[in-house]
């Protein structure tokens, strides 16, 4: 077997298309292969595929292959164009690369996984190519992944959709972007800068109609914006507020009330006081389930000798026992009651929560009945964060997103051969 016909093997190249020539350039560390297609009069139109005449042929191109042992191997064609009575002159499509790519069909899925596998300069390292080559192969794979998502929302027949979570990311020092996720497959579904109720908005909308009749549930914290974007796009029936957030929402009433008897024991010329509440912030935010011996003496002290401390804390772990409820009743009433009395509270912050609380009561409490939390909307958080770590960050939004939707978007990212039901695979 002659050069021209193992590459032609190789490259699964069918008539009209053959190799005509392959050059071996041992001072550039290349080899070409020239492509023709053949002597036929006629080639179907890209557009509608209907045989047309040839008009002419393209300014000669060059693509990038897979290498051939340590050698660059650039496929150099000059691709005809044809005549369609219909679409005019169009240049016709070639079975080892898409349209407007200088990569073909098996270096760029070669490209995906390892882009999937290392850092992006460390996979340019690899290839000898730029990180800029390497940038458009990625946003090409995600923009035809989120095409055939596009297509299979379409097909499908499934009555329900997993549940979806709502969460904020930070992308780049204070920029924000809002996340909505799969919470049952653990992949972002969209991603919209801000964290406003117009990007959440848009976010969920982006999902498309059919697929938002089938959600049975959103999660998300209590952030205004995510429940007026919610309430507005679904109903508030499928709204639940994950029981993390609402604890933490405690913490940071009961740390407010800390900070300011900490501040009353200074101005009373009380060091020692003032540090010993100081030195026992973590004691406090302890689960009382979780505390250890020396945790427990610090609270019983302070139980005894800082009154409002005391009561912001006893009420916060009132709050913590809603969550060991069995039922959506059972845990109504819990909250209920505990809404009674801190209201009567002389603790200004603890106040306020009781009314956020009451103001969210309904979402709170459904999470018995539908069973679901923002635990995955903060596992995706985590797994943004490492690809963030990996990219090295990002200069725009856009670079952001797509990175975000290639690690994580569950999209089909390779290029399939139009003239082949064959996948691609290197």
């Amino acid at each position: 077997m002659d050069s021209t016909s193992f590459y032609a093997h190789i490259l699964g190249l069918t008539p009209p298309w053959c190799v005509s020539n392959v050059d071996l350039d041992t001072s550039l560390g290349e080899v070409r292969i020239q492509v023709i297609h053949g002597s036929e009069t006629s080639l179907p139109c890209p557009n509608c595929g209907s045989a047309c005449s040839i008009h002419d042929h393209a300014p000669t191109r060059t693509w990038r292959h897979l290498d051939t042992c340590q050698l660059k191997t650039m496929l150099v064609c000059s691709i005809p164009r044809v005549s369609c009575p219909e679409h005019g002159v169009q240049q016709v499509s070639v079975p080892w690369a898409e349209a407007k790519s200088r990569f073909t069909l098996l270096f760029e899925a070669f490209a995906i996984d390892l882009m999937l596998c290392c850092a992006r300069r460390r996979a340019a390292e690899i290839l000898g190519t730029s990180e800029d080559c390497l940038a458009g192969i990625a946003r090409r794979a995600v923009q035809r992944g989120l095409e055939r998502k596009a297509l299979s929302r379409q097909e499908d027949a499934t009555p329900t959709m997993p549940h979806l979570s709502i969460d904020e990311k930070y992308w780049h020092r204070r920029q924000c972007a809002t996340v909505v996720g799969d919470a049952k497959r653990g992949v972002v579904e969209e991603m919209v800068e801000g964290n406003t109720t117009a990007s959440a908005k848009a976010a969920l909308e982006g999902l498309g109609e059919e697929i938002l009749a089938r959600v049975v549930s959103v999660s998300m914290d209590l952030h205004g914006p995510f429940e007026k974007a919610a309430k507005d796009v679904l109903d508030e029936t499928r709204i639940v507020f994950d029981p993390f957030h609402v604890v933490k929402l405690a913490n940071e009433a009961m740390e407010q009330v800390r900070r300011e008897e900490v501040a009353i024991h200074q101005r009373l010329d009380d060091p020692k006081g003032a540090t010993f509440l100081k030195k026992a912030r973590y004691s406090l935010l302890t689960a009382a389930s979780r505390q250890k011996e020396w945790a427990q003496q610090k609270v019983a002290f302070i139980s005894e000798w800082f009154a409002n401390t005391a009561e912001a804390y006893r009420l916060k772990e009132t709050l913590r026992l809603y969550r060991q409820c069995t039922n959506e009743r059972e845990a109504r009433d819990h909250l209920q009651h505990w809404i009674a009395m801190a209201k009567t509270s002389k603790l200004a912050p603890m106040r306020t929560l009781a009314k956020t609380v009451e103001g969210h009561l309904e979402g709170i409490v459904r999470v018995f009945s539908l069973g679901v939390t923002n635990a995955a909307a903060e596992s995706l958080n985590a797994r943004i964060q490492a690809v963030r770590v990996k990219c090295r960050g990002h200069r725009h939004f856009q670079a952001f997103r797509d990175s975000v939707l290639f690690h994580l978007g569950g999209l089909d990212l390779y290029p399939r051969n139009p003239h082949s039901t064959v996948p691609v695979s290197w």
